[in-house]
């Protein structure tokens, strides 16, 4: 067409349309709207990851606790329901025998509340002057009007003492429905909690779990409204 006349061009003879650059664009739309869809959606999930990203770079100073005998009556508080006892006495006391001798002030529900005190009080008390409070939590216990006043109470001392010293032990799963408020809201922050399960891998995984998690409190920077 070079020197021809401009009259004698016929656009539809040399310019068809260019399907590859419209479909490339009307993709690229889709994509973009997609993916913005996604982190609007995900927002939360993508500024926790930022925020592990940024302590990974820059590092981070950890305020723990570290696990001193003397300053607590007892090294460790079981609470549980009645029905959840056997395992108590079947899997928890043996391996608390075997593996962790050097807990020796343990208070294993009820039974060793102190004596003398309103139950209520007795509770407040065993959370208080422990180093750590374990909360054995079934499909069971969870429906148990007492049980849930329990975890409140350990709720009360995470928010009053500021520290990490509470953990859930999930003996079964549960569906997130069937939670009461309280155990799903301490999930929500990341709190430490271990599942038990029947196969042997995972329930060693579980025991070094729990070995780690006695060794240190670590300090709060966020109370749990109760």
């Amino acid at each position: 067409m070079v020197k021809s006349p401009i009259l004698s061009f016929n656009p539809d003879k040399y310019c068809g349309i260019n399907i590859l650059l419209i479909t490339s664009v009307s993709f690229a739309v889709l994509l973009v709207a997609a993916f913005s869809l996604l982190a609007y959606w995900k927002r939360w999930w993508f500024n926790y990851k930022v925020f592990l990203l940024r302590l990974a770079i820059c590092g981070y100073k950890e305020l723990v606790q570290d696990f001193e005998d003397q300053d607590y009556e007892y090294q460790l508080n079981l609470m549980y329901q009645e029905e959840d006892e056997e395992w108590v006495d079947d899997i928890m006391k043996p391996v608390l025998q075997e593996r962790f001798p050097q807990l020796e002030r343990v208070a294993f529900g009820d039974n060793d509340l102190h004596l003398g005190m309103f139950y209520i009080n007795a509770l407040h008390y065993a959370v208080e002057n422990s180093f750590k409070t374990v909360i054995l939590l079934s499909k069971n216990s969870v429906r148990e009007a007492w049980f849930i006043t329990k975890v409140r109470i350990a709720l009360e001392e995470l928010n009053d003492s500021r520290l990490d010293k509470i953990i859930l032990f999930f003996l079964e799963d549960i569906e997130d429905d069937d939670l009461p408020y309280l155990v799903r809201l301490f999930l929500s922050k990341n709190k430490p909690y271990m599942l038990w399960t029947d196969d042997e891998d995972g329930q060693e995984l579980f025991w070094a779990q729990f070995e780690k998690s006695m060794r240190g409190n670590r300090q709060l920077n966020s109370v749990i409204p109760v």
